[in-house]
């Protein structure tokens, strides 16, 4: 149950982290 929490929280990082490459390559 642990381990999930720690994946879903990466996946949310990695979310935020592809969507400012979104931005910076569309700015």
């Amino acid at each position: 149950m642990n381990n999930q929490k720690e994946e879903k929280n990466q996946g949310i990082g990695f979310l935020s982290v592809l969507k400012s490459t979104l931005f910076a390559a569309c700015g």
